[in-house]
């Protein structure tokens, strides 16, 4: 008989190590995917991977985050989980679609999978004011979609790059949009973003349209840098070639995590 998480763990590659995780397939809206869940934290924090997958800058950032007290869930929503292995080629079609990556105004299926898993967030950790979700790159905007959900609390968009066709442009529909705007100006919600100031696929047009849809409501850093090459602020490009951090902003992300979940 397979024991709890085995069946996860048997579908992920070898070439990622995540022993420190519980794999628990969940399924929302008839979808069912699964999600690494951390055995130790206690806000919750769900972290959405880049079109990679579970890269190990990925694992590397989601551990930072335990052991600042955070329990983060990372849902496994597209693409192969192992770095060495080219299968997330094969899965670019099924990305286009199912994140309109061309489109303006379409999220696409899963932003309602992901405030679904908030709410199961939410409701299964110690009561506290609600729950992070942290976007990146290609689901960077997702975490704006995700605040549709009152327990998202501190939806973070680190380089959001869709639509991939616009420097501007939020990816939400009219309708999701006026319900976070009501959010900003009724709950004091505030959307974090984060970008490389010459990252030339999260452009400033996307961080200007993001502060003149939400104002105060919008909090977006651009880390200067003089490296047109750097975009993945949180993983890949977290660190320089020695090993250094290239900025300071994962403790801002950390302050804001803490005082927001």
């Amino acid at each position: 008989m397979m024991r709890p998480g085995e069946r996860g763990k048997r579908n992920m590659a070898a070439g990622v190590q995540f022993d420190d995780f519980d794999v628990r397939p969940m399924s929302f809206r008839g979808r069912t995917r699964d999600v690494l869940i951390a055995r130790a934290g206690q806000r919750p924090v769900i972290v959405m991977h880049e079109i990679f997958g579970l890269s190990p800058a990925l694992l590397d950032f989601a551990r930072m985050l335990v052991a600042a007290g955070f329990k983060v869930y990372m849902p496994v929503l597209f693409g192969a989980t192992d770095p060495s292995n080219p299968k997330w080629r094969r899965a670019m079609p099924c990305v286009l679609f199912e994140f309109r990556m061309l489109m303006k105004n379409d999220p696409g299926p899963w932003a309602d999978w992901i405030r679904e898993l908030a709410t199961f967030a939410y409701t299964n950790n110690a009561p506290g004011k609600g729950v992070g979700v942290i976007g990146l790159c290609l689901t960077g905007n997702l975490a704006l979609s995700a605040a549709l959900n009152r327990h998202v609390t501190a939806p973070v968009m680190s380089e959001p790059s869709l639509p991939i066709l616009r420097a501007g442009g939020l990816h939400v529909t009219p309708e999701e949009l006026a319900a976070v705007k009501m959010r900003v100006a009724g709950e004091g919600l505030v959307i974090r973003g984060y970008r490389f100031e010459l990252d030339r696929i999260c452009k400033r047009a996307r961080f200007d349209d993001l502060g003149a849809a939400f104002g105060a409501g919008f909090d977006g850093t651009c880390i200067p840098t003089d490296d047109k090459r750097l975009h993945s602020v949180f993983t890949d490009d977290l660190r320089d070639a020695n090993g250094d951090f290239r900025h300071g902003e994962l403790q801002t992300l950390i302050g804001f995590l803490q005082e927001r979940t």
